[in-house]
């Protein structure tokens, strides 16, 4: 039996199965190589539902996407706070928000925070996993298979054009592959021949911390792009990130040290009115971008059944049900990819 083969279980693969297989499609099969969905990037990150982009096309599937995030976590105990977001810096007036934004002093919403600021009160901090599982029970009750530690170890062609999908288990007669594999997507792509789409995964760190005397929790997250450093409030603590963007392999990111102490000089130079900051443990991500950081969302240019879905840098959070719900229509052929179209770079 031929099936739709998806690789990668983190928010671009598991949004994709969701949709398509919300639209009728049957005999999908997703694949990961770990254990279990949303193991690297999609498992490791702040958790930010932040809709503003300097980028129209990338907004535009912010915003939805974040709507939707909302709605599906609405229920489920302790998945969403709803306490907005400040973003700070130089170059806010070029941002695209949500209908509700504003511009505030941040003193409003922060006590002790000095500048104009951003406030959009439909951002939020939400529990990447609550949302991944979600994803995941609705593309189950439709239907879909899930291959969890089950890498993908080469792609066939015939004729230009895949036919079948071998694991170290089994080789899969494939009528399509979905390339979602993240920072890997690239390695993936490549097996089915297709060579002219590079992407790059770079490295990102977050660390817990605090801030001493500090009564946060109601807080927003707040981010400063000019000086590329953000924090959130978690439980009786921060959620903290310099915002590294540092190019890495596509393997399970090495932490640098070095980073918690650029982010300490980051906090007290940008937010060191606020108090004295801690930083404690942290560890690292991998975000994966294009050479012009939008999403890549279509068919290969060059290779037949090959549909990529991937270089969401750090968006997948917030933008996956729009990206999902896109992949889906552009494969079924309902609308075009647009400016997220792989074949730019053919």
């Amino acid at each position: 039996m031929s099936q739709l083969v998806i690789v990668g279980a983190g928010f671009a693969g598991i949004a994709t199965a969701y949709h398509l297989s919300r639209r009728g499609v049957k005999d999908i099969l997703l694949l990961e190589r770990e254990e279990g969905p949303g193991v690297f990037a999609s498992g490791r990150n702040a958790g930010l539902l932040r809709q503003s982009s300097d980028d129209e096309p990338t907004a535009g599937l912010l915003l939805p996407g974040a709507r939707a995030a909302r709605f599906l976590l609405r229920g489920i105990p302790g998945a969403i706070q709803g306490s907005g977001s400040l973003i700070m810096g130089a170059n806010i007036d070029r941002l695209r928000a949500g209908p509700r934004a504003k511009f505030l002093d941040a003193s409003e919403r922060v006590p002790g925070l000095v500048g104009r600021a951003l406030f959009d009160p439909d951002d939020a901090m939400i529990d990447p996993a609550a949302l991944l599982s979600v994803y995941e029970e609705g593309a189950r009750r439709r239907g879909v298979q899930f291959g969890y530690g089950e890498p993908v170890t080469g792609v066939a062609t015939r004729d230009g054009k895949v036919v079948s999908v071998q694991t170290p288990r089994r080789e899969i007669e494939a009528h399509g592959l979905v390339c979602a594999a993240g920072a890997w997507a690239g390695r993936v792509a490549s097996l089915a021949g297709s060579d002219g789409i590079e992407i790059h995964p770079k490295r990102r760190h977050l660390f817990r911390g605090g801030l001493d005397g500090a009564d946060a929790q109601d807080w927003p997250f707040v981010w400063n792009d000019e000086n590329s450093v953000y924090f959130r409030p978690e439980g009786g603590g921060m959620l903290l990130s310099p915002c590294d963007v540092e190019a890495h392999p596509a393997d399970d990111p090495v932490f640098d040290p070095s980073q918690a102490e650029r982010l300490a000089e980051k906090l007290i130079s940008t937010f060191g009115d606020l108090g004295e900051w801690r930083v404690g443990p942290g560890w690292p991500c991998l975000r994966t971008f294009t050479g012009d950081n939008r999403f890549l969302i279509g068919w290969d240019p060059k290779v037949g059944g090959l549909f990529w879905v991937a270089a969401l840098g750090g968006h997948g959070v917030t933008s996956s049900w729009a990206v999902g719900q896109q992949a889906a229509e552009v494969f079924l052929g309902r609308r075009p990819a647009g400016p997220f179209d792989p074949a730019r770079f053919g």
